[in-house]
């Protein structure tokens, strides 16, 4: 019945464009909680729907901050903690209006109808790592299932999650995602949908991709991944030959030449 994001200013540009890609597909309410800069940078493009509320200036963060404590990072990663936090926030709010949504990354680039037959009060994206050694360490250490990308229609699982995030989490909010099956029904997304850099192999038919298309490479990233995003990337661009319209509009949004306004389409089969 609705979607859901968070998103602060830095990736105000990704977020754009994963709504207008959403807006291609879907006609469903979408819920914003932002900064300021990004509430007002929105209001720009005119999406149909769309309902933004501040909740991710620095003074909110910081109480997210407070309430963290220690990282939850063992891995010396670039995440923000305390943005991580508002996607429990969004989650709420979108469900205190609809009987269910669906949360998002604003990395999220929708190329196909995500319609799915929901029958659990969860559905989530697993990862489909390696089935080897190297894949149940990554599944044991940073979760089974991706934390960018959440079907959700029981309105007590947003505080579940972030009290574990909070309190019982290896890695940031997604290692404690192991356990939502021994608390809430579940299902899975297969493996056309939410592809990103994480896979071992590329699906022939793509419903959504979990990829940055700003650089965002910094000390912190290992040459490994930065290998693994640029490949995703390429298959992207490679993947959208297909539907050269959308490729180029999201593009433009990232190069800082938003769109006047945004109507949507047909929705397209599955």
């Amino acid at each position: 019945q609705s979607f859901c994001y968070t998103c602060t200013k830095e990736l105000k540009k990704e977020l754009a464009a994963s709504i207008y890609s959403l807006r291609q597909f879907h006609h469903q309410p979408i819920f914003a909680l932002v900064d300021t800069e990004t509430k007002e940078y929105l209001k720009t493009f005119n999406f149909s729907g769309l309902h933004l509320k501040v909740g991710a200036d620095s003074s909110h963060l910081q109480k997210e901050l407070d309430l963290l404590g220690d990282t939850h990072d063992d891995l010396n990663t670039f995440h923000r903690k305390e943005c991580i936090a508002k996607k429990m926030d969004a989650m709420s709010w979108a469900l205190e209006i609809h009987d269910n949504t669906f949360f998002l990354d604003c990395d999220i680039v929708i190329v196909d109808n995500i319609q799915e037959n929901f029958t659990s009060d969860i559905c989530l994206s697993p990862h489909f790592h390696t089935e080897d050694e190297e894949g149940q360490i990554l599944d044991n250490r940073v979760g089974i299932y991706n934390a960018g990308y959440v079907f959700c229609s029981n309105k007590d699982f947003p505080a579940w999650w972030k009290n574990n995030f909070l309190n019982d989490s290896k890695f940031y909010e997604q290692e404690c995602m192991n356990r939502i099956p021994n608390n809430f029904s579940t299902q899975c997304f297969d493996r056309k949908h939410n592809v990103g850099f994480w896979r071992d192999k590329y699906p022939e038919v793509v419903r959504s991709f979990h990829l940055h298309l700003t650089k965002v490479f910094d000390d912190k990233h290992p040459n490994s991944l930065k290998t693994k995003i640029e490949g995703i990337r390429k298959f992207f661009k490679h993947y959208m030959s297909q539907d050269q319209g959308l490729y180029n509009n999201l593009i433009s949004i990232i190069e800082g030449q938003p769109l006047k306004s945004v109507k949507l389409k047909s929705e397209k089969k599955k």
